[in-house]
């Protein structure tokens, strides 16, 4: 019935039991603006064209994998607020987002490469089951390309910038907590 109705913003949201698995079809409605999904699985469609007009993407307590989800996210052109926190099945958190202006990931996962050349404000928080292996709890060199940022704000994460990083040049909040540097 969705689909057919094309509106410009959907939530999902169940508050308990297991998660659902959200109907292809959602992903087939070209129009959407906004898409807040909680306990859900996501599992893209083969024929998943993108999301053209999303410009709002929040996901909570989700599962998914790790081609679905960067998959999701670079089939949206607009998107300038991504919220990803508390998810299963991603291990290589790959985000390529030209528009995206604000990002906040809360969630375990070994890998974490970031293009977005317009991100101004990033909050990473880190699960604590992930905080003991030090070997795998980092961004490797997530943040080098990323000189426009104004607010970073980080909990829990292993940081490895690389030797010619330049720095923040706009960064005007900057809030770090747990952090373990290489």
């Amino acid at each position: 019935m969705l689909s057919r109705k094309k509106p410009s913003s959907i939530t999902i949201e169940f508050s308990c039991g297991n998660y659902y698995k959200i109907p292809s079809c959602l992903f087939s409605i070209s129009d959407l603006e906004y898409l807040q999904i909680e306990r859900c699985i996501i599992s893209l469609p083969r024929q998943f064209e993108g999301f053209k007009q999303l410009t709002v993407l929040n996901l909570k307590y989700f599962s998914s994998t790790d081609s679905d989800i960067n998959n999701l996210i670079s089939s949206c052109p607009r998107l300038n607020t991504l919220r990803l926190k508390y998810f299963k099945g991603i291990n290589r958190l790959r985000i390529q987002a030209q528009a995206l202006q604000v990002l906040e990931v809360k969630g375990s996962f070994e890998d974490f490469h970031l293009h977005a050349p317009n991100l101004s404000n990033v909050y990473v928080t880190l699960n604590k089951t992930k905080v003991a292996d030090r070997s795998k709890n980092y961004m490797m060199q997530a943040f080098v390309s990323l000189t426009g940022i104004e607010a970073l704000v980080m909990k829990r994460c292993m940081v490895a910038l690389p030797q010619m990083f330049e720095g923040f040049k706009r960064l005007s909040v900057l809030n770090l907590k747990y952090i373990y540097s290489t």
